[in-house]
């Protein structure tokens, strides 16, 4: 069975992780996230097809394939990547109704819940054609935000940030389980009591001299990628 791993940068933390022994996987990024947020997938006689040019060229330069198939069964980094909505700008005068304080605007749960259905447009249209097309996917979570995330940093309060991430891995979650679309939950064990990553599972990578505050080690890589291999072997048993 050929596995093939992508999606948004997320994904590298598995690609400098390790892989337990007879999981063989092509790990690859596709580019960058902001273009999962509008509808970037056509389906045509061979495929998905990626209408991101960028997206388009790193699949085609990892496998060969100009359109997402049935060569592999594919997992795809691309849900949760929340940071999109609880960095915004919004939250240093907004707040979800539910945890308002002092003189900040509320945000209703249905207008919260509509911004974070828009955002996740693009990845569930990129699953909707890959069920159509008859692809073997699975999804595989972004990990939880950090508690030095740059929304916190900039001021926006932890407990918004942990709610609006929160809610919108549960409309995922939703979502998903409608459609009997497997996913890969953060491990437990890297998650801390209050739903932030455990700063021993963040990426220290610094690119021109300024540090990463949004994305997991490859420590953090190596764990989920026993679950993709836990994931997969399971298929192999039920076939």
């Amino acid at each position: 069975m050929k596995v093939a791993l992508t999606g948004n940068s997320h994904v590298w933390s598995l690609r400098r992780g390790s892989g337990p022994p007879g999981l063989d996987a092509l790990v690859f990024g596709l580019g960058n996230g902001k273009y999962e947020r509008r509808p970037f997938t056509h389906l045509s006689e061979d495929g998905v097809v990626l209408d991101v040019p960028q997206y388009a060229e790193a699949l085609t330069r990892a496998t060969g394939l100009r359109a997402i198939d049935t060569s592999f069964v594919w997992g795809f980094c691309s849900v949760n990547h929340n940071s999109r909505l609880y960095r915004d700008d919004t939250w240093l005068a907004y707040e979800p109704a539910a945890i308002r304080r002092g003189d900040r605007v509320a945000v209703s749960e249905e207008l919260l819940r509509t911004m974070i259905e828009s955002d996740q447009a693009g990845v569930r249209a990129l699953f909707d054609h890959l069920l159509e097309a008859g692809v073997d996917f699975f999804a595989i979570s972004a990990p939880p935000p950090r508690r030095d995330n740059n929304g916190i940093r900039k001021g926006i309060r932890p407990e918004v940030v942990r709610y609006v991430d929160r809610t919108a891995r549960e409309i995922w979650a939703t979502w998903l389980d409608e459609r009997k679309i497997p996913v890969l939950q953060p491990p437990p064990s890297t998650v801390d009591d209050e739903g932030f990553l455990l700063e021993g599972y963040h990426s220290e990578v610094v690119r021109n001299g300024v540090p990463d505050r949004h994305h997991a080690s490859a420590e953090y890589g190596t764990v989920v990628m026993a679950q993709v291999a836990d994931h997969v072997s399971s298929k192999v048993d039920v076939a």
